[in-house]
């Protein structure tokens, strides 16, 4: 996910997807890219969901490897409420 750490991009609910999938079994990892004022809240939820490991927050510095990181992904989001 690539978006400002903000509410409306609702970057909340895809970590709690993250981690009804894992409950499930699956192996699923989340991207976000960005920064904002909710990434710590957001550092902290997956702390205590127990996701953290799953849930890589990279900030801004990665605009130039955007597109090989977007290649290789196999889902792509970007909510807003």
């Amino acid at each position: 996910m690539t978006a400002m750490h903000t509410e409306q991009k609702a970057h909340d609910t895809l970590i709690h997807a993250v981690q009804r999938l894992a409950e499930r079994g699956l192996n699923v990892e989340l991207v976000v890219t960005g920064n904002g004022p909710l990434e710590q809240d957001l550092r902290e939820l997956t702390e205590k969901l127990e996701v953290a490991v799953r849930i890589y927050f990279l900030g801004l510095h990665v605009r130039p490897l955007l597109y090989d990181l977007l290649v290789r992904l196999e889902v792509l989001s970007m909510p807003s409420s």
